[in-house]
């Protein structure tokens, strides 16, 4: 009836409403804009630049920023959101250097995947960098959070990694060895334990 179509409507404001002050909500949008921007330079970067010998990666990030402006690729904008200090941090690291050397580098990755083939759920994502290194694919999640303590900063993304390793698995029917999240803020790599997410 009428009334109880208007308490459903009246619930669905209250629990819709601002709850945080407007400086808050632009700060979390800035942080998703500083994340998109970040990962579409990822995505998008000349790979062989960074493999040259004795290259300076933060100066070969530089000019990998200045191409795309140059190109069109990425507007100023977006440029002024690159978190270029961690992508240099990455490409220095140890996994960024394994990544490198694959021959077989999958960058954002989309899937959709059903989790049981009894039930309607589906999930979808993006797999941020998948790499292959004998034979086995090392999964990369690269994360922008502020956030990066390891005793809350992976807890936060071990099921999605999961649910991503799982899809992963299934698409390419590769096992996936290794995953990482990669802490672009922090410069630093945390390993993620394999879970059961089917359960």
């Amino acid at each position: 009836d009428k009334r109880k179509t208007e308490e459903a409507i009246r619930t669905f404001r209250l629990s819709s409403a601002a709850s945080r002050p407007a400086f808050l909500e632009e700060e979390e949008a800035e942080a998703v804009n500083i994340g998109t921007a970040t990962h579409r330079f990822l995505r998008l970067i000349d790979l062989d630049v960074f493999r040259q010998e004795n290259v300076n990666m933060e100066q070969a990030v530089r000019s990998e920023l200045e191409r795309m402006k140059s190109d069109g690729i990425l507007t100023e904008d977006e440029a002024r959101l690159i978190r270029l200090h961690g992508v240099a941090s990455f490409l220095k690291s140890e996994l960024g250097q394994r990544m490198l050397h694959s021959t077989d580098i999958r960058r954002e990755a989309t899937f959709t995947m059903r989790i049981d083939p009894h039930k309607p759920t589906m999930v979808q994502g993006i797999v941020d960098c998948a790499f292959k290194e004998n034979g086995a694919w090392i999964l990369i999640d690269y994360k922008t959070d502020k956030d990066t303590e390891e005793t809350t900063f992976v807890p936060r993304h071990e099921q999605q990694m999961n649910w991503y390793r799982e899809a992963l698995e299934r698409l390419t029917r590769v096992d996936v060895r290794e995953m990482w999240l990669f802490a672009l803020r922090a410069g630093v790599a945390y390993p993620v334990k394999r879970i059961d997410i089917t359960a």
